[in-house]
C-alpha cells in the first residue's frame, strides 16, 4: 500500500490531516461537557499552533522539492514520534511544553496515556517510515 502512493500524495495527506485537526476545533459536537475533544483530547493554543505550523511546513515542502518533503518526514516524524513515546512513558508530552510545566499533572493511567499519545505514535511513526524506509523510492 505504501509504495503505491507518491511522496507528493503522502505530503498532501499530512497537510490535510493537520488542517482537519485545526478544523475540529470548530465542531462543538466533538466536545464533551468537560471541554475535551472526543472524550480525552484537549487541543490547547500550543497544540493548535503546532498543528498549523506542521501543516504549513508540509505545504512548503510540497511546493519546494522532493528532498524537502523527505526532510519534512524525517525530522517531523522523528520529533512527533518521540513526543508520543515520551508522553506514553512520562504522561506528559514535550511539544506542547507540558513536560516542562510543573502545574501540569502527568496521567497515571497507562490506558489514558496510550489513548492520548496514539495519534502522535501513528502519525509520527508513519512519517518516519515514509522518510527513512521508503526514501530509496522517493529520493531524486
Amino acid at each position: 500500500m505504501f509504495k503505491k502512493l507518491s511522496l507528493e500524495t503522502w505530503t498532501f495527506v499530512y497537510i490535510v490531516l493537520f488542517f482537519l485537526l485545526i478544523g475540529m476545533n470548530f465542531f462543538p459536537f466533538l466536545f464533551q461537557e468537560n471541554g475535551r475533544m472526543i472524550g480525552g483530547f484537549n487541543l490547547g493554543v500550543e497544540g493548535n499552533i503546532l498543528h498549523v505550523l506542521s501543516g504549513i511546513w508540509a505545504a512548503t515542502a510540497l511546493w519546494y522539492s522532493r528532498n524537502s518533503m523527505l526532510y519534512y518526514f524525517r525530522v517531523f516524524g522523528t520529533v512527533y514520534l518521540l513526543d508520543g513515546v515520551v508522553g506514553l512513558i512520562v504522561g506528559k508530552a514535550f511539544l506542547n511544553l507540558n513536560l516542562f510545566r510543573s502545574d501540569v499533572v502527568p496521567h497515571d493511567d497507562f490506558m489514558v496515556r496510550l489513548l492520548l499519545n496514539t495519534p502522535h505514535l501513528l502519525i509520527g511513526g508513519l512519517a518516519v517510515i515514509i522518510g527513512f524506509m521508503l526514501f530509496r523510492k522517493y529520493a531524486n
